[in-house]
């Protein structure tokens, strides 16, 4: 028999044996390319890494800003804002005042004595009292107040002239109506009278009538002086109540 092409058993073996070998050295060369490859890389990146570290440690450059001239400079531009108009208050309308509003609350006349001065003679009402000039005992109905010949009388308060006539025992005398039952009697003034102290005038409280005479006869005696009465329907009044 032959056995020339027979293969046997130690041929089969070093067939399998180089197939390993090659195994081997693919596996080492891959090896050191991995080692190449992870060498390389690491060498870019440590540099770049370190780099990094020194820019952040190390400070920026201070920059030297130089001083404008003043003539140079830009001026801002401010918004002008329109001022502000402050709030105006709102005026209460006024009520109209009606009949009873008008009625519920008088208004009080205004009250002046007609001439400053001493008074030498109080109103008596029904006492007698002595009269230097007639030399008896009789009432006064008024006051008198002691001042200087021309002295201004003035009229008590609002009143309209009732009449002026010359008394042959008191003088120069101005009657003022003054509404309601009362009424202001002015004795002795000089003769002439200012203009337009006549009969119907309206007069106000405090305006001249008159100025202080010697024209009553049967208070002579006295020194110069103004004889006021105050009358209330009719009837002569203390002229001091009408002031309180």
């Amino acid at each position: 028999m032959e056995t020339k092409n027979r293969p046997n058993g130690s041929g089969q073996t070093k067939k399998n044996n180089g197939g390993g070998l090659y195994i081997a050295l693919a596996v080492c060369i891959l090896s050191v390319i991995c080692v190449g490859v992870y060498g390389a890389v690491l060498g870019l990146v440590k540099p770049m890494t370190e780099g990094l570290a020194e820019a952040q440690n190390t400070p920026l450059p201070q920059v030297i800003v130089e001083d404008v001239p003043k003539e140079n400079k830009i001026p801002s531009v401010q918004e002008e804002k329109p001022e502000a108009i402050p709030p105006q208050k709102e005026t209460p309308a006024e009520k109209p005042k009606t009949e009873q509003d008008v009625s519920a609350t008088p208004v009080s006349p205004e009250f002046v004595m007609p001439l400053v001065g001493n008074v030498i003679k109080e109103y008596s009402n029904e006492l007698l009292v002595y009269s230097e000039t007639m030399n008896d005992y009789r009432v006064h109905n008024g006051m008198d107040i002691a001042s200087v010949i021309g002295e201004r009388v003035r009229a008590m308060t609002d009143g309209v002239v009732e009449k002026t006539y010359d008394d042959p025992l008191m003088g120069q005398t101005v009657v003022l109506d003054h509404g309601n039952g009362l009424k202001s009697v002015y004795m002795g003034l000089m003769p002439s009278l200012p203009d337009g102290i006549e009969e119907g005038a309206a007069i106000h409280a405090g305006e001249v009538i008159g100025g202080v005479g010697d024209t009553a006869l049967v208070e002579c005696a006295l020194e110069p002086h103004l004889h006021f009465e105050v009358w209330k329907d009719g009837n002569p009044i203390d002229p001091r109540n009408v002031f309180q």
